[in-house]
């Protein structure tokens, strides 16, 4: 299936390929958000003790799928990727650890139907720009889960980015914009009969965010320097120190879900 958007979400990460390669940096710039997710992950997967058959639907260069392999050899990893550059580099490094395929899960693929315990959606509903095919996406994901298979979810959400953008604007900084690469969910999107929510996890990623986009940008702002670095030694200290702030400033969830029949 190809839309009129796939071309410059390709370019990008053609992009992100080319330069980050097989680090936990590609597609994730931030180091901290790149740890929660995968400790939110990988928690998950380790406190369900059966043979678990895995779904990772955009698995990039399979940086979290080897993070998952580590856990146990009994575990059966299948990864998909859209993107041919990160679908090479994912592919040779999981050559004996993982099926890795391209693939694209705007398409149905009869052959995963009912077969996995648990499908991973690491940032990958917001890349597809197009509402209807978010939505048709969702769909696939939950028809390629067991009876009570489990979804884990890191998506973007409108609500997190416009209660930051609100403190910006207070203190004068400029708005932030989602990525060009990036359509966020409606804070409704995984509402279906099909889905139970298990868990929510914000508040370390709240806090983050606060710290990163807000307080740490005030601080350059005082110091005159105007380029937002991630990563930075003032935003470490604060998330060390600040141990959690009163509302939700992050777009990205992580999500748990089981599957209802």
């Amino acid at each position: 299936m190809k839309k009129t958007y796939d071309k410059k979400v390709n370019q990008h990460y053609d992009k992100v390929a080319n330069k980050q390669k097989k680090t936990k940096f590609s597609t994730m710039g931030d180091e901290y958000i790149r740890d929660q997710e995968t400790d939110f992950i990988i928690n998950i997967i380790k406190n369900d003790k059966k043979k678990l058959k895995i779904l990772d639907t955009g698995c990039g260069n399979g940086y979290t799928l080897e993070q998952i392999s580590r856990l146990s050899k009994k575990i059966l990893i299948h990864g998909m990727d859209n993107n041919e550059s990160l679908f090479k580099i994912a592919h040779k490094r999981l050559s004996n650890k993982a099926n890795i395929t391209k693939g694209d899960i705007r398409v149905f693929n009869k052959n995963f139907k009912n077969k996995f315990d648990i499908v991973i959606s690491q940032r990958v509903l917001i890349n597809i720009l197009n509402e209807s095919d978010q939505k048709k996406s969702l769909k696939n994901i939950i028809s390629y889960l067991k009876k009570n298979g489990k979804l884990i979810a890191s998506e973007s959400f409108n609500s997190g980015l416009k209660k930051l953008n609100s403190a910006r604007n207070k203190f004068n900084l400029k708005k932030i914009k989602s990525k060009f690469h990036n359509k966020y969910l409606k804070d409704n999107f995984f509402n279906t009969k099909k889905l139970h929510k298990l868990k929510e996890e914000n508040k370390n990623l709240s806090k983050h965010f606060f710290n990163a986009r807000f307080l740490d940008e005030i601080y350059l702002k005082s110091k005159k320097k105007k380029n937002f670095k991630f990563n930075s030694n003032f935003t470490k200290y604060l998330d060390n120190t600040i141990l959690e702030v009163n509302d939700n400033y992050s777009h990205l969830k992580l999500l748990l879900f089981r599957k209802n029949i």
